[in-house]
């Protein structure tokens, strides 16, 4: 009852602001702790675009594969094949 009482003025108060970025994307990793003062233009979070998969892959240097950065890759989960 008492939180559906605070006035939009009241929001403000507290010095909350509604953070937007420049492009969609999921959040990866936020950079800040409660009542850091931050500056426009300070990098707060880590977006990832998730509209493409990437792939990153250890292997062992023992292997003898001709791959280069670009090579494609598809990746099998759970009985779905993704291509990357």
């Amino acid at each position: 009852k008492a939180i559906n009482g605070i006035s939009n003025k009241d929001i403000k108060a507290f010095g909350q602001y509604a953070l937007t970025a420049h492009r969609e994307g999921v959040v990866l990793q936020d950079d800040f702790i409660q009542g850091q003062r931050v500056d426009a233009g300070d990098a707060v979070m880590l977006l990832a675009d998730e509209k493409q998969l990437w792939v990153e892959a250890k292997v062992s240097p023992n292997k003898k594969l001709n791959l280069s950065i670009d090579s494609p890759a598809v990746l099998k989960l759970e009985g779905q094949s993704y291509n990357a």
